[in-house]
Formats: structure tokens, C-alpha cells, sequence
């Protein structure tokens, strides 16, 4: 694991805010949560299992069960996470939202960044109260997007200024943004300091506008 990886960032996030967490995550993922987090409670129990949702849902225990797995996990037992019983949330590496309009049948729904960690804990705390809920976080890998380690939550920040990744919640199927940039920070400050993301202005104009007329459903 890189330093300076989003998803250690997010993880991190996500115990500090979830009370006694029981973390879920898929088979071969374990060495993401041990042997790379120090900073994770030595006593924090972490399950791997081939269908963490459906586990998570059904675990006897007075621990908060908490999916945290990845993209191609996630587009496999996503029709399992809809009728699960826990905090389901899928660590976002290739900068492309995939999951959260097609979640937005669960109690509560949204995306997320690591730059934005105020906006995070808010919908971690409607996530605890819903029950069933799924959160999509933006979670950049300077070793997969080409940007120096110490960057990543600059990164995270400049894909969320510049319009890229939107930062919204959906609830009883009401999408609602939860953070709008004051001016959309131009596109090519985000494109020239990581390499892998690819974009036009044109799109991000695009796509914004559909928002701005509440849209976002329409948008990609």
C-alpha cells in the first residue's frame, strides 16, 4: 500500500466516527486494513468474507458491522447490499462515481471524498441512523494516478472544486447536493497535478448544469 493512499485515509475516517466498528471486507483485502494501518485499534476485530454485505447483515454481535470493500466487490454484490442491515461502503479508486444513483433504493445513500471530512462524518451519522446505507468515497492512489504521496488530499480536494466528483446525499430517493463550489475551480489545475484522470471542461460544464437545474439524476 502507497503511502499516503486514500484508502488508508478513508478507513481511518471511518473508525474514528463508527463506535465499536466491526469491519467487513472482502477475500484478499485484509492486508489492506492490517498491515498497512498502525493506526487502527489493535483490538478491532476485521472479517473477510466472499459476500461482505450479506455477512455484515447477518453477524450476531454488539459491534457496528461495516462493509469496506472495492469497486469490482462492490458491482458484484450490490443487489446484496441493498437489503442488507449495515454501513456498506465502497472505496472509490478510478475517480468515476458507479454505484450511488443505483444504490439510491437503500435508506440512505451519498457520496464522499477524504478531503472532505466534515461532510463525511455527517452522512456516517445518517448512515448509523438508517440502518441500511451505502456511502461512495473518492479515495485517489498516487501510485495508480501518477501525483506525489503528499498530495493525495489536495488531489481528493481538486477533483471536488473543479466539479468531477460531486459530493451529494440521496434520501427516500431525493437526491440533494451537500456541497456546491462556490466557481468551479478550471479543470486543468486538477488535470496537471495528477495524470491518470481524463476530462473535458465542456463535460464538467455539462454535467454541472444538469445539477444546478436539479438534476443530477440525468447527469454521468
Amino acid at each position: 500500500m502507497e503511502p499516503g493512499c486514500g484508502i488508508q485515509l478513508a478507513l481511518k475516517l471511518l473508525v474514528e466516527n463508527i463506535p465499536k466498528p466491526l469491519v467487513v471486507t472482502s477475500i484478499d483485502k485484509t492486508h489492506i486494513i492490517r498491515t498497512d494501518s498502525p493506526f487502527l485499534p489493535s483490538d478491532m476485530p476485521c472479517i473477510q468474507a466472499e459476500n461482505p454485505a450479506s455477512f455484515a447483515s447477518n453477524v450476531k454481535t454488539d459491534r457496528m458491522p461495516i462493509c469496506f470493500v472495492d469497486e469490482k466487490t462492490t458491482e458484484k454484490h450490490l443487489t446484496a447490499m441493498l437489503s442488507s442491515h449495515a454501513i456498506y461502503t465502497c472505496y472509490n479508486t478510478s475517480g468515476k462515481e458507479k454505484f450511488v444513483k443505483k444504490a439510491g433504493l437503500s435508506k440512505y445513500s451519498a457520496t464522499a471524498s477524504i478531503a472532505f471530512t466534515e461532510d463525511l462524518k455527517n452522512k456516517l451519522e445518517h448512515a448509523k441512523s438508517a440502518g441500511n446505507a451505502f456511502i461512495e468515497i473518492l479515495c485517489p492512489c498516487p501510485k495508480e494516478w501518477g501525483f506525489d504521496s503528499s498530495n493525495t488530499v489536495v488531489v481528493a480536494r481538486s477533483s471536488v472544486d473543479s466539479g468531477l466528483w460531486r459530493l451529494y446525499d440521496i434520501k427516500n430517493r431525493r437526491p440533494a447536493m451537500t456541497y456546491r463550489p462556490a466557481k468551479l475551480e478550471p479543470l486543468d489545475i486538477f488535470l496537471n497535478i495528477q495524470k491518470k484522470i481524463r476530462a473535458t471542461q465542456e463535460h464538467v460544464n455539462a454535467s454541472w448544469k444538469l445539477v444546478n437545474d436539479d438534476k443530477i439524476w440525468e447527469t454521468e
